[in-house]
């Protein structure tokens, strides 16, 4: 009673494609409070009159992608993300993550006719981040061999 359930955040809503976040306590899953967050945040996008959202989900999140899928979000590929550091700051060069992650890059397109400008700019991002963030990864694996 009169705990925090379901947390979902727009980050970085001054851009044209805002990042979307969505978490459900896990004795609270499969009520439907995923895909009700992902609607308000989904319509706030749209009402800032953004081009986009993204959102990035773990490879082993089968049931967060699906939901994904259900609210019409589509995979574009995989991409490097930064751990232990701010996300910004480590893609801007002002920070050094401790880890990579491997997750899925997915997007719901808001205006569709930007599509294109919209998934260039995406798989530009994927692109930047193996430059950034390829050989830290890389590192990782051998460690873990």
């Amino acid at each position: 009673e009169g705990e925090v359930v379901t947390h979902g955040f727009l980050w970085a809503s001054d851009t044209a494609l805002p990042e979307l976040g969505v978490a459900v306590a896990d004795d609270e899953q499969g009520k439907g409070l995923g895909g009700a967050m992902m609607s308000v945040l989904v319509g706030l996008g749209r009402s800032l009159g953004k081009e986009a959202i993204e959102l990035t989900t773990m490879l082993d999140n089968g049931r967060a992608k699906s939901l994904y899928e259900k609210c019409q979000f589509i995979t574009l590929g995989t991409i490097l993300n930064p751990l232990g550091c701010d996300v910004t700051a480590a893609f801007e060069g002002r920070a050094i993550p401790s880890g990579i992650s491997e997750e899925y890059q997915m997007v719901r397109i808001l205006r569709e006719e930007n599509r294109k400008q919209v998934e260039q700019m995406l798989k530009d991002k994927r692109s930047r981040a193996v430059e950034l963030f390829g050989a830290l990864r890389e590192k990782q694996l051998v460690g873990r061999s």
